[in-house]
């Protein structure tokens, strides 16, 4: 009887692996749950939501110059519904810019440092500094 417990139970999951409702097997070196795609990110798509960010961010950075150019551009002809819409996609482009911008910038300090957002949150690997007191 003990026996057959040990059977059917499931093989431990390896570190930093997480199990996840979407999915039967576990989800290796798991990042995060990630809202915007509905998935979670884990090592084998780690380096696709990586490029999706910078996408977005180049995206939102080339949106502004070219709106701030269009509006100098038009400021000098006078004003007309093309600025309205011009201004429109500006904020747009400044609220993706917001958006994605900090995700950006703390998984590329994720990634320089080899760290997990999970550990991340949790301080796993904070280090702290004698102070002089």
């Amino acid at each position: 009887d003990n026996l057959s417990s040990e059977t059917n139970s499931e093989p431990p999951l390896p570190k930093r692996a997480h199990k996840s409702w979407q999915y039967q097997r576990p989800i290796r070196r798991y990042d995060h749950y990630c809202r915007w795609l509905t998935n979670v990110i884990g090592l084998l798509n780690h380096r696709e939501f990586f490029v999706m960010l910078a996408g977005l961010v180049a995206i939102a950075l080339a949106g502004v110059v070219v709106d701030v150019t269009l509006l100098c551009i038009i400021a000098r002809d006078g004003f007309a519904v093309d600025e309205v819409l011009v201004v429109l996609h500006l904020g747009y482009s400044a609220a993706l810019l917001a958006l994605a911008g900090p995700i950006l910038k703390i998984h590329a300090g994720l990634i320089s440092r080899n760290e997990l957002a999970n550990e991340w949150r949790r301080n796993d690997f904070y280090v702290a500094v004698k102070c002089s007191r």
